[in-house]
């Protein structure tokens, strides 16, 4: 006898596409794989929901774009996707090419500074706390790059693991 195995659907969708922005995420969580058209659905959802440039930290939607993201995040981790981040970059690309026309990528140039910044700063720190230590010169690189985030009003703390945090 041959076992039969019932996989999930995605919740059905009418011609019209999603009325909610609930609806929006559950088909996108749904189609997450490679479904283009879910993707612009719910991109446009956000664009009408939190605003243009929801993604800046410094508009307007952002607070609101930030906690439909960990809902996004949360569903698709439930789902078994094993890289929710990309996903989102995803539907942020679909945004912004919905709002910018393709201009721009996906990060503001302050966020890329900080985090390819931050990287550095973090991979110092976990190299200080190997057994070999820093050299001299590595020591200046972490007390500079240190120096140009907190100046930069990045919270140091938030960029390192808690294990690793004095």
């Amino acid at each position: 006898m041959a076992t039969r195995v019932v996989t999930p659907t995605a919740p059905a969708v009418t011609a019209e596409g999603p009325k909610t922005l609930a609806e929006a995420r559950s088909g996108f969580v749904h189609a997450a794989v490679g479904d283009d058209l879910s993707a612009k659905a719910y991109a446009a959802f956000c664009l009408a929901e939190f605003g243009p440039e929801f993604w800046v930290k410094d508009s307007k939607g952002y607070a609101s774009w930030d906690k439909e993201r960990d809902t996004l995040k949360d569903e698709l981790k439930g789902k078994g996707h094993t890289n929710p981040r990309q996903v989102v970059r995803r539907l942020l690309a679909h945004a912004m090419g919905k709002q910018n026309k393709g201009k721009g990528g996906l990060r503001e140039l302050p966020q890329r500074c900080e985090e390819d910044i931050g990287g550095c700063y973090t991979a110092l720190k976990r190299e200080e706390k190997a057994e070999s230590g820093l050299s001299a010169t590595e020591r200046k690189w972490l007390a500079g790059i240190g120096k140009l985030l907190a100046e930069m009003g990045v919270d140091l703390n938030k960029l390192l693991p808690k294990t690793t945090a004095k």
